[in-house]
């Protein structure tokens, strides 16, 4: 977005009457820092205590993003965010929707952000901005990496590199997995394994399919296995924990199969989180405010 359309949203807030003050727009983030290329999912909640029904998405652009670097420099989308759905929404009721912000960004650039929403409501002639909220962009530090070929394509070989990367997170050590296809202007995807301890490398198979099978050391005595996909895609999830001398590890077998050996597999909620959300813009049926 450039700069004279932020100006004009200021003058825009600036000029809405006071009694036409009964939306609410806020923003959220399940969390402040990400690595270069993960999703950057934000939560858009919009109350509506006007006291009557309002139609809201009559315009592609009704809801849009402001994004500022440190230095106050204003980010351009990369690509058009479209918000999508028209709908309308009963008094005292509200509307949460989740925007991948990846997806018209560039956040190559590692560094502090500020992002805040904008909203237009035309039917009751108000624009309105949420409150701010600021997150960091890092690089990670990598600490493995390998390119492999993906079975089943014969016309022309095909690629993907592999990494593994961890960063510090609210003073936890966090493990990613990076998955980027090598062809010339791929996409790359980043998503988090979990919680690893500095004392410990994980252990990383690839298999005869192209998948990635991570384990990797959780706590003082358990242990995550997680597998991945070379459509960026967390495919299994598991929990073992150290059992007397038996610590888990992977093996390949004689089928090119890779397995965990050792260790106590442990029955957790943990493996339903084992699929990272595919994100994208979605409409939430509108839920009453309490």
């Amino acid at each position: 977005m450039k700069r004279g359309a932020c100006v004009l949203t200021l003058v825009l807030l600036a000029l809405v009457p006071s009694s036409f003050g009964q939306m609410a727009v806020d923003i959220q983030l399940d969390q402040q820092r990400f690595i270069r290329d993960e999703r950057l999912p934000v939560t858009v909640r919009i109350t509506n205590r006007s006291g009557r029904p309002v139609k809201i998405g009559q315009s592609s652009d009704w809801l849009s993003f402001n994004l500022e670097a440190r230095d106050g420099k204003v980010i351009a989308a990369s690509r058009e965010i479209r918000p999508g759905g028209q709908f309308e929404l009963e008094s005292a009721s509200s509307v949460v929707k989740t925007i991948d912000l990846s997806e018209g960004y560039d956040f190559s650039q590692p560094g502090s952000y500020r992002l805040t929403a904008v909203a237009k409501f035309p039917e009751v002639d108000l624009v309105i901005a949420s409150s701010s909220l600021t997150f960091d962009i890092v690089r990670g530090t990598q600490i493995w990496e390998e390119i492999c070929g993906l079975p089943g394509t014969n016309a022309t070989a095909q690629f993907i590199r592999y990494s593994l990367l961890h960063a510090n997170h609210l003073k936890e050590l966090r493990l990613y997995v990076r998955v980027a296809d090598e062809e010339e202007g791929g996409q790359a995807r980043v998503f988090p394994l979990g919680n690893g301890v500095s004392f410990s490398a994980p252990e990383r198979i690839i298999d005869r399919t192209s998948d990635l099978h991570v384990l990797f050391q959780s706590g003082p005595r358990s242990f995550d296995y997680v597998r991945v996909n070379p459509h960026a895609e967390l495919i299994d999830r598991r929990r073992y924990e150290l059992r007397g001398g038996s610590r888990p590890r992977l093996k390949l077998n004689d089928q090119s199969v890779v397995n965990v050996v050792g260790g106590v597999l442990m029955l957790s909620s943990d493996r339903s989180v084992a699929t990272p959300p595919k994100l994208s813009v979605t409409n939430a049926v509108p839920t009453s405010k309490p």
